[in-house]
């Protein structure tokens, strides 16, 4: 129970007694610092980015501070104190915001937006070492447990197993993908121990090659990407191959209110999102989900 700044708290004192209740009062040295000239307009124009993207659009197409908080995982009202002035924004919040709402950083944060970059530049350098000995488990993309490795022989006996690279089509008239395994050799490498963790079925893993920057910075061109076919239903912001007439795409994908699609890229600035309406589903089908990638190519 609350009163005013008051906060009762159980005192842990003899048995009979562990009914008493103490009000405590909050600390007022404690209150929450203004915010600097230069953060509250970074808090207005992420709020102005949010109220463009929703001008115009139709009550299923926009995105409420509800469904935006949800995708950031993070409280409605955390969400507003971002865009009201009285949290500063950060790296998590804006990397977040930005794939949301499909601008740059900088369109909101300069600052942040230098920041971003000059981690991932950082980072850069560690790709190998990461892909070959890292699990990195947070963050939108997995590159965990991907083995490096040249030759079958390389990997200890039934401790990996190796996904097969496949490619696509698509038969005509009905649409059927077929699989043709190109390459059963040359997929990622994968733990045996990560995979029972992770609960995946290795004999639905497949292999695709990424073509195009659409996906960049996550997945660059040529990123070798593996996709569980065992999972396809659409959650929110998450990553999946999915069938868009006769073409295999790797897109972000959002669920509208009214049963359509939103199909978005991470390179939001150059390949602007795709909103679909349920009588425009029939030739749009998901393959599976991301599971992780690998990437040798240059950054």
């Amino acid at each position: 129970m609350h009163g005013g700044n008051m906060i009762f708290a159980k005192e842990y004192l003899a048995p009979h007694e562990r009914t008493k209740m103490t009000p405590t009062t909050k600390d007022p040295s404690k209150k929450k610092r203004e915010l600097e000239p230069w953060e509250l307009a970074e808090c207005a124009a992420a709020k102005a980015v949010m109220e463009s993207f929703n001008a115009g659009k139709s009550r299923a197409e926009r995105i409420t501070q509800d469904q935006a908080a949800a995708r950031l995982e993070i409280g409605q009202g955390a969400f507003s104190n971002y865009l009201n002035g009285r949290l500063a924004l950060n790296m998590t919040f804006a990397a977040g915001f930005s794939r949301i709402f499909g601008v740059p950083v900088e369109a909101f944060s300069p600052r942040l937006a230098s920041e971003i970059a000059n981690l991932t530049d950082t980072a850069a350098g560690d790709t190998a070492q990461t892909l070959a000995e890292q699990e990195l488990a947070e963050g939108p993309f997995q590159m965990s447990n991907v083995i490096a490795w040249e030759a079958p022989e390389d990997l200890p006996d039934d401790q990996f197993i190796i996904v097969p690279r496949v490619e696509v089509r698509f038969s005509a008239g009905s649409g059927e993908m077929v699989l043709e395994e190109v390459h059963r050799d040359q997929g990622n490498a994968y733990r045996m121990d990560w995979v029972r963790r992770k609960r995946l079925n290795p004999h639905r893993l497949y292999d695709f090659i990424l073509t195009g920057d659409s996906m960049w910075p996550a997945l660059p061109n040529g990123s070798k990407v593996t996709l569980n076919l065992d999972s396809t239903e659409i959650i929110d912001g998450k990553v999946y191959g999915i069938r868009y007439g006769d073409q295999l795409r790797i897109k972000r994908l959002y669920k509208r209110f009214d049963g359509g699609l939103i199909i978005r890229s991470d390179n939001a600035a150059k390949y602007p999102e795709e909103s679909l309406s349920p009588d425009q589903l029939e030739h749009v089908s998901v393959i599976g989900q991301y599971v992780a990638h690998s990437f040798d190519g240059d950054l």
